[in-house]
């Protein structure tokens, strides 16, 4: 399964595969989905986030990589392959350190990939 986080768009708006996608909303839905999967002993196979979830530009959608990122170095989980689909590429680079932070702990190497919108 992968995981589209985005509280705006829909997965047919950013990929050609859209019925892949699972969708949550909120950082909220982000942390009961990824709790249940873990549950499962699961993870998704990629996961898409958007910078921001909420309309004030609070970075929700990093928050939640940030919080992923943390249990997968505390229970030592691969990484599922990583987008950011937002409409500013310089917001990457947070996404890239958090993922490098990632890689620095556990010295498995991360996939992300910046996906342009327009």
């Amino acid at each position: 399964m992968k995981l589209f986080v985005d509280n705006r768009r829909k997965p047919e708006l950013v990929y050609s595969d859209p019925t892949q996608w699972e969708v949550v909303t909120s950082k909220n839905e982000f942390r009961t989905y990824i709790n249940n999967l873990l549950s499962k002993n699961q993870i998704p196979i990629a996961i898409s986030f958007d910078y921001n979830l909420e309309s004030d530009g609070d970075g929700e959608g990093l928050n939640c990589l940030k919080e992923f990122v943390n249990v997968a170095i505390k229970l030592r989980l691969p990484l599922p392959k990583i987008y950011l689909h937002c409409f500013d590429r310089s917001l990457a680079i947070d996404f890239e350190n958090t993922l490098n932070q990632y890689t620095r702990k556990t010295n498995i190497p991360y996939n992300f990939e910046y996906t342009k919108q327009n």
